[in-house]
């Protein structure tokens, strides 16, 4: 079920910028084959959210 997640990973990201939301959204990505994206999402959010450690934790994850 990873478009209806990312269908509403999307979604909640255009009501709230969320270091969460980013995060579990870059997974779905990546899970989902579209690692580019994926990687620029994170790389994206750790810029707005250097601190969040959801974002460092899942970026971390993926591309140790």
């Amino acid at each position: 079920q990873l478009d209806e997640a990312r269908s509403y990973l999307e979604l909640a990201l255009t009501q709230l910028e969320d270091p969460e939301l980013i995060a579990h959204l870059g997974e779905v990505l990546w899970v989902s084959n579209e690692r580019e994206r994926a990687l620029a999402l994170w790389d994206s959010g750790l810029i707005d959210f250097p601190d969040s450690q959801p974002m460092i934790e899942t970026r971390a994850r993926f591309m140790p």
